[in-house]
């Protein structure tokens, strides 16, 4: 994309307001319907995966969103717009929020969570995107670990049981925020996230200080590039904020890469909480994957220091069996080490599965 085009992008955005105000109705946005209906089985050590005791070795869970685009394109500017709405429908009101206390580690809290797990309108053009309301940040969007190329549920991203360590420095999740992208420059996008509060999302002002992180800042550049056929994608994240009460506040970094090569698909990243305060100080992953026959597989393995060793090794699968339709499958060896941080004896070493069949509506 040529700086002409950005800039000529940039102009017809600051012209909207004074040429369509109050102009725009229902009738001009196209609205579509997505989303995926997932069941599963997990099974094998979970009261050590889930942090839980004297509980099955087994269990049935679902994963169910329904999702609405909404979108339209301006002919005389160029520029799109539109918003999309993920609703939770599963019958636990958008899942299970797990809290966790910032010294130990250890479960503090567990409630349902929203029936809206994200929503956000936006605008893009020449000038970049724009977007504004629940959803990921810039680090989130651009990062790239050993999980970007994961098959089965998501490798060390995956469904719970399977997924032990962290991935990546702290962040805001879905918490309101206004969040910039700038468009495509010679391979490299750069992106921005302000984040008021760490726990505000939805049509509530939470000016309250409940120990949430507040005034978060986050920065992440992308950079896709082709050498001789060799594909390479890089990308760097940060972010940096203060917190309320009792909070810990928000500061790391992060560094990652995929790749392909002979066939094969290779990944990696580390991150770092720069916060002496955060459980988790530094963490690295490392993953690689490819199709074999109807299969893809991968193999991602996790690391995350909290003064002792965590880590987590997961192999994963998917297999297409009707249109829209796929069986995954992880099964995880992990094991978590916290005796450094004297709050007792949290070793444990376990392993984990869980096979899911889901259809992409």
């Amino acid at each position: 994309m040529t700086l002409r085009k950005v800039l000529l992008g940039t102009t017809a955005l600051l012209g909207v307001g004074t040429f369509y105000a109050g102009s725009v109705k229902a009738a001009d946005l196209e609205v579509t319907t997505g989303g995926f209906l997932r069941f599963g089985v997990a099974g094998g050590d979970l009261d050590s995966a889930l942090g839980t005791e004297d509980v099955r070795d087994y269990d049935f869970y679902t994963d169910n969103e329904i999702h609405f685009d909404a979108q339209a394109t301006d002919d005389q500017t160029g520029i799109t717009y539109g918003g999309k709405v993920e609703l939770e429908a599963d019958t636990n009101s958008g899942g299970i929020i797990v809290s966790s206390d910032d010294t130990t580690g250890n479960i503090s809290d567990v409630s349902a969570g929203d029936q809206i797990d994200e929503a956000w309108l936006f605008m893009k053009g020449g000038f970049g995107e724009l977007q504004l309301g629940d959803n990921d940040g810039a680090t989130d969007q651009l990062k790239f670990g050993a999980y970007s190329i994961a098959a089965g549920t998501g490798g060390i991203d995956g469904d719970g049981p399977v997924a032990t360590v962290p991935l990546y420095h702290t962040n805001t999740g879905d918490a309101t925020k206004v969040t910039y992208f700038s468009p495509d420059l010679f391979g490299a996008k750069l992106g921005v996230s302000f984040t008021p509060d760490g726990g505000g999302r939805g049509s509530t002002i939470d000016t309250d200080t409940q120990g949430n992180t507040e005034n978060v800042f986050e920065g992440a550049v992308q950079y896709d590039a082709s050498f001789g056929g060799f594909d390479v994608a890089l990308g760097a994240t940060g972010i940096i904020g203060g917190s309320e009460a009792g909070g810990t506040d928000p500061e790391g970094y992060s560094v990652g890469a995929v790749t392909s090569i002979f066939g094969f698909s290779v990944a990696g990243q580390y991150f770092d909480n720069t916060n002496d305060d955060a459980f988790y100080d530094y963490g690295w992953n490392v993953g690689i994957g490819g199709t074999f026959g109807p299969a893809d597989v991968s193999v991602n393995y996790g690391y995350a220091d909290s003064g002792d060793d965590n880590e987590d090794l997961v192999f994963s699968a998917t297999v297409g069996l009707l249109p829209g339709v796929a069986l995954n499958g992880d099964v995880a060896l992990f094991s978590t080490d916290t005796d450094d941080l004297d709050v007792g004896d949290l070793d444990d070493t376990g392993l984990t599965g869980v096979i899911r069949l889901d259809i992409n509506l």
